[in-house]
């Protein structure tokens, strides 16, 4: 019987814990029309948002901005 709720616990929790510890977000890179980039690496993304740098691959400049949600 202990082994039993045991295997219970262990299959019912196991999906609650894995759902718990996932987290999703949905970030949009926004550039300008008149701007040359056509691609960019999401480690360029980041590089330029956490500012790392502050400019393009191509040399340009960079400037990330944080919008609000909504």
């Amino acid at each position: 019987m202990r082994l039993t709720k045991f295997v219970f616990l262990i299959v019912l929790g196991f999906p609650l814990g894995l759902g718990a510890n996932t987290a999703t977000a949905d970030v949009v890179a926004v550039v300008s029309a008149k701007s040359t980039v056509a691609t960019l690496s999401s480690m360029q993304a980041t590089d330029i948002f956490l500012g790392k740098t502050s400019r393009f691959p191509d040399g340009s400049p960079a400037v990330a901005i944080d919008q609000p949600e909504g």
